[in-house]
């Protein structure tokens, strides 16, 4: 892809297109992306869809039997070359570089990284903002470093996954809500131009998954 000379914050994406990017553009068709929470839910389906537009995909999940379950699926109708898996757990530094080093290794180097796994648990609300939020910040600050132009990278792009929960109150979910609400944040604050890197934010609404069925247990 292109260099990107600026960051920019997006709040929506352009699903009817095969680029993506600012002004400079990217195409799917080649391109080398990481997702995290890929194994089942939304991550799974993105990496449906980019497969079948092209792009190589690392499935990255904490749940490795899952993950392996969903990668031969995937595999099958893709082939081994365009989609790996990559046990990973987002609250670790060690984990989250690990990943990146394997899908350099495996795929190629990394164009995007779609920072998607979260869960709902709001008994044990510091492991919701660890994993919601600190994993997007996690994953966003090691893209900036290994591909941001001003480390020597190509430029690329992240997408965090909000909610529609991060823009509108959920007295069911405050916690899981305030994470998401935070990931906007982040957002914005990189769309500077002193970031190197291109941002982008989803807003998925509610869906039945195991994680909503299981947030006020």
């Amino acid at each position: 892809m292109g260099s990107c000379l600026e960051s920019q914050s997006k709040e929506q994406t352009q699903p009817e297109s095969d680029r993506t990017g600012g002004g400079k553009s990217m195409e799917i068709k080649g391109s080398v992306i990481i997702i995290t929470g890929a194994a089942r839910g939304l991550g799974k389906a993105f990496a449906e869809a980019l497969l079948d537009r092209g792009a190589k995909i690392c499935v990255a999940d904490i749940d490795s039997e899952q993950g392996q379950s969903t990668v031969a699926e995937l595999q099958a109708k893709h082939g081994e070359d365009s989609v790996i898996f990559v046990s990973c757990n987002v609250t670790s530094d060690d984990d989250f570089k690990a990943v990146w080093d394997a899908t350099v290794e495996k795929l190629g180097p990394v164009n995007v990284l779609i920072n998607n796994a979260g869960i709902g648990n709001e008994q044990e609300w510091d492991k919701t903002v660890a994993v919601n939020l600190g994993g997007c910040m996690r994953g966003t600050l090691l893209a900036l470093d290994r591909m941001g132009t001003n480390k020597g990278g190509s430029g690329g792009v992240v997408v965090n996954i909000s909610s529609i929960v991060g823009v509108k109150a959920n007295p069911f979910g405050p916690v899981y809500s305030a994470t998401k609400h935070a990931i906007i944040g982040l957002v914005r604050s990189l769309g500077v131009s002193i970031f190197h890197l291109l941002t982008y934010t989803l807003f998925p609404v509610l869906y039945h998954q195991l994680l909503f069925s299981k947030a006020l247990l």
